[in-house]
């Protein structure tokens, strides 16, 4: 697998031709990821969300993260290095938080 690219301001990366959408290593606890930022018909969420629904695989980043208040999640991140592929299962979204299980890693890039 080659490593990923991806443009500042994108959510997603590509990786061996795939668009694959970026979540944030600093919501991951254990296998599960929560994401209290999202916002479901806001901006780039809805397409963010359909994607991961869609394929059930997602591209874990590191992230440089920063308090900021005005945010729904209260904080900023900016991504500094791509670390796994995984699939993953029982994706949920709301307006409380974007949801799902880590089920396969299908490749680690540390």
């Amino acid at each position: 697998m080659i490593l990923p690219t991806g443009n500042r301001g994108s959510w997603c990366a590509i990786v061996d031709g795939a668009r694959i959408p970026c979540v944030h290593e600093y919501w991951k606890n254990g296998m599960r990821y929560e994401d209290p930022g999202c916002m479901p018909g806001v901006g780039k969420w809805p397409n963010f969300i359909k994607a991961i629904q869609e394929n059930q695989v997602v591209l874990l980043t590191r992230s440089k993260v920063s308090d900021a208040p005005q945010r729904k999640s209260g904080k900023s991140m900016a991504r500094s290095a791509y670390l796994s592929v995984w699939e993953v299962r029982n994706v949920e979204a709301d307006e409380r938080s974007l949801r799902f299980e880590f089920s396969n890693l299908l490749h680690s890039f540390e």
